[in-house]
């Protein structure tokens, strides 16, 4: 039973730490006496806790970075079962990414159902008080409450595996890896004594350049370590106690980036099989009774051209040069946050801040989001404080009618002011403008010295739109393809679970993923207290016993079900909705 059905939070927060017990009844599990050869099912067996049968599971798995444009194709030759399988049961759904389409943002924003005026992330730095420097973000700059801290709150358990920004680790009901933005040697999982016996493993929780010095990971990396997480994931789904299991595989990404053509015979289509093979293994594991739910961050594609924003900004009076700039070699044989802080400490001598209005500060694919120089906030800030409104809408404005010399089209797309597509309190710390470039064109952060330059070959780089696939006892089966936001998978979440979505969210419940949908539900954020992580600790009983009658009050934790409902959908007339722009 649950908090709230009989069972204290307490008692439930126990489990944590308890004895391995294996299931029972039909539920496929793996032998009593099996072990993987890299020892990575004893390494997290200490750590599970006894299983049980919950109300409802439901298994979110993601792929960093995959595309219809790879996967449509390859269902068609037959190479990816599992996937269609998914599609042909349930539903498969264009999901549109954070503006800008970078995984920092993308998967903070998923996880929390909040833009990032909400929670803070929009690129992977955030630039320091008072300076123009740079600093690697970490768990710890998100500001909005995650699906896990959520429904930990709510006496649901989580494990986590792999998530990007989830370094340091909080403590949590469940486990908890952290992925992307971790470093190999530290303290990356909760519980932590679990983070050592990982490592005597061989797994390594982030295979990107951010934070260490090496070179990317070989192939034979990425399949190693493929192989630990997924052993590990199915251990998780089969031994242990769990309402919700996400696990994200960054290798697909990082495989991408070096590698990603379109070409269904190259390094990255033998991924997805990869890839595939291991959700057909989770999705066995966790049986028929589980609802699934494959989605990606963005997508991906290749570029031919490269824009510098800066250089837009530069033709148009809003940026001062000092001096000629030239190329510059990156060596990315350092780690990349560092290779990034140094870059831009090289861009600011050839600026003049004391007379730039506006400087690019991240792009991604064809975005990139533009900061003003403010009195206050930057060191050598000009913009006024009181004029910042209208200045941004001049900026804007100038930008919105460049023009490309070769063909007299728009060099941007989509000119929007942040605050009016992500409004929230951390709004003020994010560049005031997001912009999308013409789709053949890959925006650039770093300063050059030409406007637009062709590419010596084709680059593989990141895509707004990404996939969202989903199937299991409560989702529906659809054949059309419509779209939603990657900022719904949390509110979309919760109500799978029977439980309100909070007000200050900004995505929608997908109510047609659902077989039987029920009215959809909200509650006030203020309600359950998230300011702080919910671990198996006890806490208070008065508080966790509002907490619940204000949930049953509005016909949660009372047997009410998301896929049962009696009052069925609300007819709403749709509203234009700035979140959802044409890719």
């Amino acid at each position: 039973m649950r908090p709230g059905k009989g069972m204290s939070r307490a008692a439930a927060g126990a489990l944590v730490g308890g004895a391995l017990l294996l299931p029972g009844g039909s539920r496929p599990s793996i032998a009593a006496d099996a072990s993987s050869p890299s020892g990575i099912v004893e390494a997290v067996a200490p750590f599970l806790g006894p299983p049980r049968s919950p109300d409802r599971r439901v298994i979110v798995v993601g792929w960093d970075g995959a595309t219809y444009n790879m996967i449509d194709p390859m269902i068609e030759e037959g190479r990816l079962p599992h996937v269609r399988a998914l599609i042909e049961e349930g539903v498969s759904l264009r999901l549109e990414s954070t503006m800008i389409p970078i995984s920092s943002a993308a998967w903070v924003s998923a996880v929390t159902g909040k833009g990032p005026g909400k929670t803070g992330v929009l690129g992977f730095f955030g630039q320091e008080t008072n300076s123009y420097d740079l600093t690697l973000i970490s768990s710890r700059d998100n500001r909005a409450a995650p699906i896990w801290r959520i429904l930990n709150h709510l006496g649901r358990r989580t494990h986590i595996v792999g998530v990007p920004v989830t370094y340091p680790p909080e403590p949590i009901d469940g486990v908890m890896i952290a992925g992307m933005l971790s470093p190999r040697d530290a303290v990356y999982t909760h519980p932590p004594a679990l983070a050592d016996r990982l490592r005597r493993t061989g797994f390594v929780p982030a295979l990107d350049v951010w934070r260490e010095r090496d070179r990317e990971p070989s192939p034979e990396i990425l399949r190693t370590n493929h192989d630990l997480k997924t052993d590990l994931v199915c251990a998780l789904v089969e031994r242990s106690d769990w309402d919700l299991l996400m696990v994200v595989y960054k290798s697909l990404d990082v495989l991408s980036h070096r590698a990603y053509r379109g070409d269904l015979a190259d390094a990255v289509a033998a991924h997805h099989e990869l890839l595939d093979d291991a959700l057909g293994r989770i999705r066995s594991a966790a049986g028929p009774d589980t609802d699934i739910l494959l989605l990606s961050d963005h997508g991906f594609g290749v570029y031919y051209h490269k824009l510098s924003v800066n250089r837009c900004l530069a033709h148009l009076g809003l940026l001062s040069l000092r001096s000629g700039v030239t190329n510059r070699r990156v060596d990315m044989n350092r780690a990349f946050a560092e290779v990034r802080r140094d870059q831009r400490r090289d861009d600011l001598r050839h600026i003049d801040m004391r007379r730039t209005v506006a400087y690019c500060e991240l792009a991604e694919g064809n975005f990139a989001g533009i900061r003003l120089n403010v009195v206050g906030r930057e060191p050598e800030g000009i913009v006024a404080p009181a004029e910042r409104d209208s200045v941004t809408r001049s900026v804007m404005g100038a930008l919105a009618e460049l023009r490309s010399r070769s063909d007299g089209k728009p060099v941007f797309t989509q000119v929007v002011a942040t605050r009016e597509i992500y409004p929230g309190p951390w709004v003020d710390t994010l560049p005031e403008i997001l912009v999308r470039a013409d789709r053949r064109l890959l925006c650039d952060a770093w300063l050059e010295d030409t406007f637009i330059r062709p590419l010596t070959r084709q680059l593989p780089e990141h895509r707004r739109m990404g996939v969202l696939i989903a199937a299991g006892p409560s989702i529906a089966h659809r054949e059309t393809r419509a779209k939603a936001s990657i900022l719904d998978i949390t509110p979309t979440l919760l109500h799978l679970y029977g439980l309100p979505a909070l007000e200050q969210m900004d995505g929608d419940v997908l109510v047609d993923l659902f077989r039987q949908p029920a009215e959809v539900k909200t509650i006030d954020e203020s309600s359950l207290d998230l300011a702080e992580p919910a671990a198996g600790a006890p806490r208070d009983p008065e508080q966790d016993a509002a907490i619940y009658e204000r949930l049953r009050a509005l016909g949660y934790l009372g047997g009410v079900d998301a896929g049962a409902g009696d009052d069925g959908p609300t007819e709403e007339s749709p509203k234009p909705d700035p979140r959802r722009t044409p890719e």
